[in-house]
């Protein structure tokens, strides 16, 4: 997929994380494309698929939709006008400002693990300056009529790119490989962009290829291929991903933890083991406590993602900004109001988060666990 996805919840504990719902996004085109400075308008649909990963059931009452218009690159949409929502539920539908709110004609629904939800919104008229909108996804749902309603939201960021960008077909061959041996990455890709090739510790700049060969390949690797088109100081962004499959991979762990019998020879100068809680590896989640004098900081305990959605509203339109990296050699990433972004961390990177006037955010981290560079 090409959309960068980011999910947050509402009123939730540790084990929603993951949210009620797992929400995908798909557009057609895919690409979105801008629309041109002036005249005619492009046109695109948005499809949204809700499932539950989550055994059992629970009953929704409704689905929001907001999707921000306007003229700025951080808008996905000129306005609402026009539009046509449809679902796979039956349900009626209202526009509301930047809101597209579902409902079922009675109460509520009930949603469990065989029954999906796909939700449309088509003819949505594309703004006209490159770069990236939001659609957040709001359920309100319980688990029984003798719960309470809660609401959980889901953000997926959609890019805006020129007309005729694309980047397609990222392929690997072979997906199968013995240790040691090499793999061939090919892809499509248009013009006016940079390619970036990023896996393990590396990242390449592919800018000028379709085709790239990754030698002496020892472990299961995933392979990204990111896109960046820029127009003035906004950009947008694709990226693309292949898996490929090493036979008897070469492992490197720092702690392992064994239900059952280990079998074969150990071959070590010194074995030793300890079974330990890993909280630095748990999902954890900061809400609204920076201010422009007071920042947070931590380090990384193993790679990661760290998402953050500076969600703005009223009287805060202040700019979250991130620093990660080493003493030195930091990057720099702020984050307007209204816009969110994900940034990949490396093990043992130093994490800033401050600001810049009020804001009101949710930045969150999500442990990939510590890997093994060669």
């Amino acid at each position: 997929m090409a959309i960068v996805t980011q999910q947050r919840v509402g009123n939730g504990t540790a084990s929603d994380f993951t949210g009620e719902i797992d929400w995908s996004i798909d557009t057609v085109p895919d690409p979105v494309t801008v629309s041109p400075a002036s005249g005619s308008v492009e046109l695109a649909d948005i499809i949204l698929v809700g499932s539950r990963s989550i055994p059992g059931e629970i009953q929704v009452s409704q689905i929001d939709v907001d999707i921000d218009h306007g003229n700025e690159a951080w808008h996905l949409a000129l306005d609402l006008g026009g539009i046509q929502a449809s679902n796979n539920l039956g349900w009626t539908h209202t526009v509301s400002g930047n809101r597209i709110t579902f409902k079922p004609t009675s109460g509520h629904a009930v949603i469990d693990n065989e029954r999906g939800i796909t939700l449309q919104v088509n003819k949505l008229r594309i703004s006209r300056k490159v770069g990236t909108g939001a659609v957040i996804i709001g359920t309100k749902w319980r688990a029984n009529e003798s719960s309470g309603w809660r609401t959980d939201e889901a953000v997926k960021a959609v890019g805006k790119f020129p007309p005729g960008f694309y980047l397609d077909n990222f392929k690997a061959d072979p997906l199968i490989i013995e240790n040691g041996d090499s793999v061939t990455l090919t892809w499509d890709r248009s013009s006016g962009a940079t390619q970036t090739l990023l896996y393990e510790n590396a990242e390449i700049d592919v800018t000028d290829y379709t085709k790239f060969e990754v030698k002496n390949l020892s472990r299961n690797t995933m392979f990204y291929l990111r896109s960046r088109v820029q127009q003035g100081t906004d950009y947008a962004e694709r990226v693309l991903n292949t898996y490929v499959t090493v036979n008897q991979p070469d492992l490197e762990i720092r702690n392992l933890t064994v239900h059952g019998r280990v079998h074969g020879n150990l071959n070590a100068d010194k074995v030793t083991a300890a079974v330990v809680s890993e909280p630095g590896s748990l999902p954890w989640q900061r809400k609204n406590t920076i201010t422009a004098t007071a920042g947070y900081q931590t380090t990384a305990p193993t790679y990661g993602f760290l998402q953050c959605n500076n969600k703005g509203n009223g009287n805060y339109q202040g700019t979250v900004v991130l620093e990660v990296g080493t003493t030195g050699v930091m990057s720099r990433f702020e984050v307007e109001a209204r816009q969110c972004s994900t940034i990949l961390v490396k093990e043992g990177d130093t994490i800033k988060i401050t600001a810049v006037g009020s804001v009101n955010h949710e930045t969150s981290w999500y442990s990939i666990g510590r890997l093994a560079f060669g």
